[in-house]
């Protein structure tokens, strides 16, 4: 297995026989579709998209990964954090695409972020889990990043994030 590139090794682990690269049958593959606006069609969320939304991989035919990278974000996520197969589009639509503490939509969310950068992020107790990745039975909900920033900085509690609304309050009325 040394000396092997991502993709063959992974063929390798499945059994498959190795392709040589640069094999003419690469042309034919769906990942080299491209529509009449040169965008490219995310294997997971189905969407058509610039090139530029997806993660540069060297080792595919057309040198980018095959979801775009919204969605490699949320598969990154639901490993993470042990969420259950659909729990981030079952919450993003029990929200209706807003963040549960700010009310901001995807679309107001998205205005200035990267377009490689997901807008969500899966809020936790890190009493339980802290870090980067859970239990699965800490996750509370989704939520917009810089929320999930916010939470983080008051070190989730809740008697610094009533102090300073209560300090917004008072500057606000006495400025």
């Amino acid at each position: 297995s040394l000396g092997l590139c991502s993709t063959h090794l992974a063929q390798q682990k499945r059994g498959k026989p190795l392709t040589a690269v640069g094999d003419a049958s690469k042309a034919s593959r769906t990942s080299l579709i491209r529509d009449d606006q040169g965008r490219k069609r995310c294997n997971k969320c189905q969407e058509w998209k610039a090139v530029d939304s997806f993660y540069k991989h060297p080792g595919t035919a057309d040198g980018v990964y095959g979801i775009c990278s919204l969605c490699v974000g949320y598969v990154a996520r639901q490993t993470a954090y042990a969420l259950p197969e659909g729990w981030i589009e079952r919450r993003l639509e029990a929200n209706a695409y807003r963040c549960p503490i700010c009310l901001r939509g995807e679309s107001e969310i998205l205005k200035g972020a990267p377009k490689t950068k997901t807008p969500w992020a899966v809020d936790h107790d890190h009493s339980c889990c802290p870090g980067q990745k859970s239990c699965g039975k800490c996750v509370r909900d989704l939520i917009c990043f810089r929320c999930n920033s916010m939470l983080g900085h008051s070190g989730d509690a809740p008697e610094v994030l009533e102090s300073a609304a209560q300090y917004l309050k008072n500057f606000i009325a006495n400025p």
